[in-house]
């Protein structure tokens, strides 16, 4: 601030008009301003689910994954997951006939209704 005024140093980083709503291109327009929680898409809303250091395929993986399905069901469905990174451990995949694929990543996250987004390296 300089002289009790914001300053204007990041000028390119104001906050759009009110004027000109924010439109996403991944979620459909909103004829209305309630949500009725009816499921993804329905609402305007986007559901997702972000993991991180999640590969390594034990029974703790596992049960998270079983609460993200819970927890996806009692709020009407995810729309996607994304894997921020360190996904495979103690190290990474040689390729991708590598094992660690199906028991690190398809077996446990089986169970989602959704896409998985990855993300490689260390988040």
């Amino acid at each position: 601030m300089t002289g009790g005024k914001p300053s204007n140093r990041n000028s390119h980083c104001q906050p759009a008009s009110p004027k000109v709503p924010f439109k996403s291109r991944m979620t459909p327009e909103r004829t209305d301003a309630t949500d009725s929680s009816t499921g993804p898409g329905e609402t305007g809303m986007v559901r997702f689910v972000a993991l991180g250091d999640t590969g390594e395929g034990n029974e703790d993986q596992y049960m998270v994954a079983a609460a993200i399905v819970d927890v996806c069901a009692d709020k009407g469905g995810c729309d996607f997951a994304m894997l921020l990174g360190d996904n495979f451990y103690d190290s990474g995949v040689s390729g991708v006939d590598d094992p660690q694929w199906q028991e690190k990543f398809e077996q446990p996250y089986a169970d989602f209704t959704f896409p998985i987004y990855v993300a490689l390296g260390n988040h």
